[in-house]
């Protein structure tokens, strides 16, 4: 029965998914938007969270009993639930603008000489650090609408279209809600139980290729690598030696947790994994992150993250750094840089909670 094929129950509850998964997002509030002009750091209030019920769905593409493989597109939607969230859609917050300050660095170096014009024409139509009055609605998933200009500049860095924006409108999620995820081909650990749910494929890719540097050779570029599955499934009869892969297309990469101890989560005895912290450590501590730090002609990307990583390298360049909440077991620097930032190792830790005899598996991946 725990075998992915069709009429058993590890294939309908993988396929359509039966019960809730609950996202819940929290945000920042920047309570001195002028702060950039005045010389001052930004202060920011958090606030939230808000909740949405995420639902998946696989479309079955082919299954290969030869190569003991099934693809599927995977959709997902999202659902908001009020009575679980703390405010409505519709609240408004200041933010800081990402276009604008992502354009306003790498005008720079895609469009030497004619940068400063473009940075002044979007200033004349009201562009700046930040955004204010923008509801939580259009940041997430529907997108905030922003000035035509925008259009045909904010694709000019190397790499995938940027999904942020979209026909004028731009949104951390735009184009993420009813969205398909891409086509996936997995091994269903039929003949070899030991590849069960492993990620074969992506998008017909065996591997990214965001990570390669021309400085490392072939059996190095293990930074592309596409390792373990998609995050729903696991090995069945794990043990506490066994490491955690997934892969996810928004993190642009493969992560991986360790055991840390035994919990018991609504009564079920359960493996808790977290992230090591060598995971995200800068190559100073950790050489094997050294192809996940990409130099480039600015000190941005010059510098390597410790606690964190650069993941511009996916989004058209974009000046974006993926840490845990609060800049948790991140560089002091980042913290030093804002206040307001309270890390706490109870809230803003990764972890990953395990049922080891079958496959199914419980998250609480909290990201800023």
């Amino acid at each position: 029965q725990i075998q992915l094929k069709k009429g058993t129950i590890a294939w309908d509850m993988w396929q359509n998914i039966p019960v809730p998964i609950y996202i819940k997002t929290w945000n920042f509030n920047i309570t001195n938007p002028n702060a950039m002009k005045d010389g001052e750091k930004f202060k920011v209030e958090e606030f939230g969270p808000y909740t949405f019920e995420e639902k998946r769905t696989r479309t079955i593409v082919d299954v290969n009993e030869e190569e003991d493989t099934v693809t599927y597109n995977e959709n997902v939607n999202y659902f908001f639930h009020p009575e679980l969230s703390n405010g409505t859609l519709d609240d408004t917050y200041t933010v800081a603008n990402p276009l604008y300050i992502s354009l306003a660095t790498l005008g720079h170096q895609y469009l030497p000489g004619i940068a400063n014009i473009v940075i002044r024409m979007l200033e004349n139509v009201g562009e700046t650090y930040t955004r204010k009055n923008v509801t939580i609605r259009d940041m997430t998933f529907d997108g905030v609408k922003v000035p035509e200009l925008y259009t045909p500049l904010v694709n000019i860095g190397p790499g995938n279209d940027v999904t942020e924006y979209h026909r004028g409108r731009f949104g951390y999620l735009l184009q993420i809600n009813g969205s398909n995820q891409g086509q996936f081909k997995i091994k269903t650990g039929i003949k070899d139980p030991s590849t069960f749910g492993k990620i074969v494929s992506w998008n017909g890719l065996k591997e990214v290729t965001y990570w390669t540097d021309p400085a490392l050779p072939a059996d190095q570029q293990y930074c592309n690598k596409i390792n373990g599955s998609d995050g729903s499934a696991n090995l069945p009869l794990m043990t506490k030696d066994s490491p955690v892969y997934i892969f996810h297309p928004y993190l642009c990469r493969s992560l991986h947790f360790r055991y840390h101890e035994d919990a018991v989560v609504h009564g079920i005895n359960v493996f808790k994994f977290k992230f090591p912290k060598y995971l995200f450590a800068s190559p100073l501590k950790n050489p094997d992150n050294h192809c996940f730090c990409r130099k480039g002609s600015d000190d941005f990307k010059d510098r390597c993250v410790d606690g964190g990583y650069y993941v511009g390298v996916c989004k058209k360049d974009a000046r974006i750094v993926i840490t845990k909440p609060h800049f948790f077991e991140s560089e002091q620097r980042f913290s030093d840089s804002v206040e307001g930032m309270k890390p706490n190792p109870d809230q803003h830790d990764t972890e990953v909670y395990v049922e080891p005899l079958w496959f199914q598996t419980i998250c609480d991946l909290p990201w800023r």
